[in-house]
């Protein structure tokens, strides 16, 4: 009797430690059963997924109301996927609120309990995940116009280009210069050459359709891709 209850103690300690690594950690996991209740909820599921403490989480629709409607989508058919098949795969998704942010969802029913379809831990990468788009912006992006950069505009026109051979549309690629730019550098700097390089990529956006795309080359050299 004795070890069955320092074994019970040993077990409620160290789930209440699991509790709390989940709360500091920002995840948290619940279960899918096959009507789609959610059961066994962990951790901070209801702040990951934007819901007050005391609000419940009865069924996966409740919780897909708090993720991006497109996100959702594709997380709806992973979880049909998973419903009916042993699977293990994650997504990230982003959870729709006053500050948007982003979890990466893992879904495994290749291991469950007797009661449920899969589970799904919840992890918040919001950091990690804004980090890499920032990574990202910086490496298609002029930094000085924010016009996309020749790198974006080589995956661009090669993307324009697969897309006017299956549908038999037809595409511009335009190249654009300014006269006499050195002039400007030479004689008022060229802090106010910036400047007119940044009002140029403005006016160019204002004369393009929004499915256009322009791009800055370098120095002053543009492109726009109708």
């Amino acid at each position: 009797i004795h070890l069955a209850r320092e074994m019970t103690s040993a077990l409620h300690i160290s789930k209440t430690s699991l509790l709390e690594t989940q709360r500091l950690a920002r995840m948290g996991s619940f279960q899918l059963n096959n009507q789609r209740h959610v059961t066994a909820l962990t951790g901070n599921i209801q702040l990951l997924f934007g819901l007050l403490p005391d609000q419940k989480i009865e069924t996966l629709a409740h919780i897909l109301q708090h993720v991006d409607p497109e996100d959702a989508f594709i997380l709806n058919d992973i979880i049909d996927a998973a419903m009916e098949t042993s699977l293990h795969t994650h997504q990230i998704v982003q959870i729709v609120g006053q500050a948007p942010s982003w979890l990466n969802l893992i879904i495994d029913s290749s291991n469950t309990e007797p009661d449920a379809s899969l589970r799904i831990i919840a992890m918040d990468v919001t950091e990690k995940y804004l980090a890499e788009q920032k990574i990202k912006h910086l490496a298609y992006q002029d930094t000085l116009t924010g016009l996309a950069n020749r790198a974006s505009l080589r995956l661009a026109t090669d993307k324009a280009l697969e897309n006017s051979r299956m549908s038999g549309s037809k595409l511009a690629l335009l190249f654009l210069d300014l006269d006499r730019f050195k002039f400007i550098n030479d004689s008022v700097g060229h802090d106010i050459g910036d400047l007119v390089l940044t009002e140029i990529g403005q006016r160019l956006r204002c004369a393009v359709k929004s499915r256009d795309f322009i791009a800055r080359l370098g120095g002053d050299e543009f492109v726009i891709l109708v």
